[in-house]
């Protein structure tokens, strides 16, 4: 239950930092366009059973909070909502080339994910 907890606490406090792939520390996950050091992503190689989808902020949260629509990304599939105002706002202010972080090994659908961009900011 704790670490559900800090996994939820961790979302929000990436939800209001508003950058995509910029998760860090306890919950984190590795997400386009991967902004997070390796060495400070805690589930590198994809979330937990219990949490197990990588939101698009880089924090494992569950499938079912997915399918309530409280975050639009699971491991790079949307559920069609849009991205918050402030989050389209920090990615335009934000701008730059963005890659894999050392350490971090990606195979499958993860692969896949590294060869798209961040989504188009409108």
């Amino acid at each position: 239950m704790i670490r559900k907890l800090v996994v939820l606490c961790s979302l929000i406090y990436s939800c209001q930092s508003g950058l995509l792939g910029a998760g860090k520390g306890e919950g984190s996950c590795a997400a386009p366009p991967f902004r997070s050091p390796a060495e400070e992503i805690k589930w590198s190689e994809g979330c937990p059973d219990w949490a197990a989808c990588c939101t698009e902020y880089g924090y494992c949260q569950p499938r079912a909070s997915w399918e309530a629509k409280l975050f639009r990304d699971c491991n790079g599939e949307s559920n069609g909502i849009e991205l918050p105002e402030e989050t389209v706002q920090a990615e335009g202010e934000e701008g730059g080339d963005f890659g894999v972080p050392v350490g971090i090994l990606l195979s499958g659908e993860a692969s896949r994910l590294v060869q798209q961009s961040a989504p188009p900011l409108y």
